[in-house]
């Protein structure tokens, strides 16, 4: 799914992460970060990302910085409540005559 809307840097002041946002949110998958022939390597290399220890977070050794509170592994508590849609039906394409004259 591709979303197509304008995006503002002035809403994030942060001069590296918007860096990272504006190459993140590049419509050329060519100029995107990530995408131009180094994959993760290339996102993680940024400078948003200089000060986790990327060895430290693959071997689970840093501490995280939030730990919802949590009653069992079934707990929504931490989840904001929506309301359910109903999911409808495509209309059925009356596919008899599609190649017709084909």
């Amino acid at each position: 799914m591709c979303c197509y809307s304008c995006w503002h840097a002035f809403s994030v002041t942060n001069t590296i992460v918007n860096n990272l946002i504006k190459q993140l949110l590049k419509t050329d998958c060519r100029k995107r970060i990530g995408c131009r022939g180094c994959g993760a390597r290339e996102i993680k290399s940024h400078a948003w990302f200089n000060c986790i220890n990327q060895r430290a977070l693959l071997q689970r050794r840093i501490t995280s910085p939030f730990l919802p509170t949590i009653k069992d592994r079934d707990d929504m508590n931490n989840f904001d409540n929506y309301e359910e849609t109903a999911i409808s039906e495509s209309p059925e394409v009356e596919l008899e005559n599609i190649f017709h004259g084909f």
